[in-house]
C-alpha cells in the first residue's frame, strides 16, 4: 500500500512539473466541473489593484469563446464576489439581484457556485 501511495505521490509531482499557472488552473477548474457535475468553470486572476487581469474558463470551445464580444470584466456577480469573503452560491443564477451584464453568446447557465479565495 505504501509503494502504490508513494508511486501515487510521485505521479501528481509529474502532472505539475513544468506547467504554467494559467495550464495548473485550467486543470484545476476541470477537476471542479467533474466534481460538481458542472458544465462550466473558471478562475478569475486579480492583480494588485483588485481588478480582474486573467479570466480562465473551461466547458467552451475556442470558437464559443471567441464569439463573446469580450472577456468578463468584474461587474455582475463576478463584481459581488470580488467586493466579499463570502461565497456566492445560487440555485438559480437568476434569483440574484446581480446577476447582469451577460454579453451576447454568454452560454446559458442555470446556477452558480463561486468563492474568493483568500489573498496573500
Amino acid at each position: 500500500m505504501q509503494e502504490r501511495l508513494f508511486a501515487l505521490h510521485r505521479a501528481s509531482l509529474e502532472l505539475v512539473k513544468d506547467v504554467s499557472f494559467e495550464t495548473l488552473l485550467e486543470r484545476i477548474a476541470s477537476t471542479a466541473c467533474e466534481q460538481s457535475d458542472a458544465r462550466y468553470a473558471a478562475f478569475g486572476v486579480l492583480d494588485d489593484d483588485g481588478s480582474l487581469k486573467k479570466f480562465i474558463s473551461v466547458g467552451m470551445t475556442d470558437q464559443q469563446i471567441k464569439k463573446i464580444v469580450h472577456p468578463p470584466v468584474g461587474k455582475g456577480l463576478i463584481g459581488e464576489l470580488m467586493d466579499t469573503e463570502e461565497p456566492i452560491r445560487m440555485p438559480v443564477l437568476q434569483d440574484h439581484p446581480r446577476s447582469v451584464g451577460f454579453p451576447e453568446h454568454h452560454p446559458r447557465m442555470v446556477s452558480f457556485l463561486a468563492c474568493r479565495s483568500a489573498r496573500g
